[in-house]
């Protein structure tokens, strides 16, 4: 996943130094928090668990999985159902006080999420 380590290098410089991530005071390194829910189409939880697996390994992270899907609810517009499930997305965030969440769905050949 380069382009995940070119992102994360680029937010926290490479190693653990300088300011804050996720609202400590300037210097102290408090963790970034990372939630992964359970992603469309994949069934096993696979992908889910790998993507989990390559961003617990980075330091200043803390990651967790979400045993719940985040997903279109298929009522309404397909642009109201992505906000419905973006508010849900937000209030996880919020009542775990996590910083990033990701959430998706597998592509076919579950080389990809989207």
């Amino acid at each position: 996943m380069p382009i995940l380590k070119s992102v994360f290098d680029f937010i926290f410089g490479g190693e653990e130094k300088g300011p804050s991530v996720g609202g400590g005071p300037l210097g102290v390194m408090t963790p970034f928090v990372v939630l992964v829910a359970n992603l469309k189409g994949d069934a096993e939880g696979a992908v889910g668990r790998r993507v989990v697996a390559a961003l617990s390994g980075r330091g200043g992270l803390s990651v967790f999985a979400v045993p719940q899907n985040l997903e279109p609810d298929g009522n309404g517009a397909p642009y109201e159902q992505m906000a419905r499930a973006a508010e849900k997305g937000r209030s996880w965030l919020e009542a775990s006080s996590a910083n990033l969440l990701i959430w998706g769905k597998v592509t076919e050949d579950g080389k990809a999420v989207s």
